[in-house]
């Protein structure tokens, strides 16, 4: 059918219809010049702003993007995108031609079918995704830890919600038609479709269910979210399944029960010794004899805690008490039976009895054993080097034997290894007929060892002085380099990247700059530096 076969059909509703031609004849150059404008507006941003969405979704191979949220936002976007292409330059020459349609002939009509149905069936589509999205967040908020709406099924109900938008906008590419009146062509529907009011009730219907519906779900999303307190206890956290509630109510009895309390203080209580020593040997320039001291010192604290524990357990047990006070824990011991295998069913007269024997003395042997197996005397090779302190080698009890195969493990860096017997002796007759206060440091016994006549004895405190008592300052430097020779610096030539190393080592050092800029003038002279012609 062409636009002209048509004039026999529309002539009967010439009178009945009224065109926006009649009201665009009456519109002022000024209307329609801001009608273009704002249209072509709509058309520049539109296809920016759509097109900018679907790439990046396009383009994020990693997934991130690609959320059922996001689904459905893209999916959204096609449709303006569609709705702008297809739509808007026809509202364009429409508005420029007193609503004239200017193509003519069998592809004027099916523009014009195709211009109508597109227009309402993105409209359609839009309203339908808001919805998806409503719902999807709806699900979210109050079904946290369930994923109910998948990509799959969210692929699924974009597909559904397109087709059925065509189906329902199928009415308009069926009967959109061509109409001539007065030597004019205008695309009309109303004309040509017999139900067009029950058409247009229905579209009105679906539009304000839709609203209702969307404004409800986010009107009870804002509710449930008002309602639920913040999390940060157990209290505030949402149901979870029955697994799951079951294991976050034992967790809380757990941390709320009183032998979680005695466990926590005593613990703190016995570690407070290693706390001191592992600050310690964390810092720099520790001597390895001062750093035996500490262990010692250490595990002597210990052993008399574990021997004065009655004494000390009563003070621990009051500092318990007022905590389980704050808590609102009352005091209670497990419940005794006459076989007990998975835990402690030590015989107690008391509370503080059962606990002191149950939880502080186990804990405390363990610990003495683990320092003791830790710095045993058999893992302790610098051990031997000790007895060159002065206050140590003065001890007639002294095997000097032992000391001198204990001090032959650094055979190799020694000048005369054969004479470091007698060197011993020497060194000890010295130091027994010294006047002057003893020293317990080795870099000061290093001071008062003549290299002539104890060749031997003056290399061994250099050796123990340099080992090192933890890695600590392996782990420092490894630190250290991590953060200068990152992914983007990592070319640099290895002469800067040690000279970086070592100034970020000695970063509290401060340097002179003239004296540097003045080393390295003299180090590489140019002539930049030399004087000018001119002095």
């Amino acid at each position: 059918m062409t636009a002209y076969s048509l004039e026999s059909n529309i002539s009967f509703q010439e009178k009945g219809n009224s065109t926006a031609s009649h009201s665009a004849s009456n519109e002022s150059l000024v209307e329609v010049s801001f009608k273009c404008l704002a249209y072509t507006l709509i058309v520049i941003f539109s296809i920016m702003g759509n097109s900018l969405v679907i790439t990046a979704f396009k383009l994020n191979t990693n997934g991130k993007l690609r959320t059922v949220n996001n689904m459905f936002i893209v999916s959204m976007a096609a449709g303006d995108l569609l709705l702008t292409l297809g739509s808007m330059p026809e509202r364009i020459t429409r508005v420029l031609s007193n609503d004239r349609w200017l193509i003519e002939g069998n592809l004027g009509i099916y523009l014009c079918k195709l211009a109508n149905f597109v227009e309402k069936l993105c409209m359609i589509v839009a309203i339908l995704h808001l919805s998806m999205i409503a719902v999807d967040r709806f699900l979210v908020v109050f079904y946290p830890y369930r994923k109910i709406v998948t990509k799959k099924k969210a692929l699924w109900f974009i597909v559904i919600a397109w087709l059925s938008s065509a189906l329902f906008c199928g009415p308009l590419f069926y009967y959109a038609n061509l109409k001539k009146k007065k030597g004019q062509i205008f695309c009309k529907t109303r004309s040509f479709f017999p139900n067009w009011k029950v058409w247009f009730l229905m579209f009105l219907t679906v539009l304000g269910t839709t609203l209702v519906f969307v404004v409800s779900l986010y009107i009870s999303i804002a509710i449930h979210v008002r309602r639920n307190k913040r999390p940060g206890c157990f209290d505030s956290l949402p149901p979870f399944d029955r697994l799951s509630s079951y294991e976050k109510r034992g967790l809380k009895a757990s941390l709320l029960s009183f032998q979680t309390v005695v466990v926590f203080i005593t613990t703190k209580n016995i570690l407070d010794e290693v706390k001191a020593l592992a600050s310690k040997l964390q810092k720099r320039d520790q001597d390895i004899f001062e750093a035996y001291m500490m262990v010692d010192e250490v595990i002597g604290n210990i052993k008399s805690a574990r021997k004065n524990i009655d004494s000390d357990f009563q003070i621990w047990y009051k500092e318990i008490l007022d905590l389980a006070e704050k808590l609102g824990i009352v005091e209670a011991i497990p419940r005794k039976t006459s076989i007990q295998r998975n835990r402690s069913n030590t015989p107690s007269s008391s509370p503080i009895d059962h606990y002191k024997k149950s939880v502080a003395i186990p804990l405390l042997d363990s610990l003495i054993i683990q320092m003791q197996d830790r710095f045993s005397d058999e893992d302790r090779h610098a051990r031997h080097l000790l007895y060159l302190v002065p206050s140590i080698i003065v001890n007639d009890t002294l095997e000097l034997s032992e000391a001198t195969e204990g001090m032959l493990f650094w055979e190799n860096d020694l000048p005369f290894p054969k004479s470091l017997g007698n060197e011993l002796r020497r060194w000890q007759s010295m130091w027994q007929s010294a006047e002057k206060e003893l020293t317990s440091n080795l870099l000061l016994a290093l001071g008062a060892c003549d290299v002539d006549a104890f060749p031997n004895i003056h290399r061994l405190p250099l050796i123990a002085s340099t080992l090192p008592i933890s890695s600590a300052e392996a782990e420092r430097s490894f630190s250290l380099m991590k953060r200068i020779k990152t992914c983007t610096r990592s070319t640099m030539s290895e002469e800067r990247f040690s000279d970086l190393a070592v100034i970020a080592m000695h970063y509290p050092e401060r340097f002179e700059v003239d004296e540097i800029c003045e080393a390295f003038v003299k180090a590489h002279p140019r002539r930049l530096f030399q004087a000018t012609l001119f002095d």
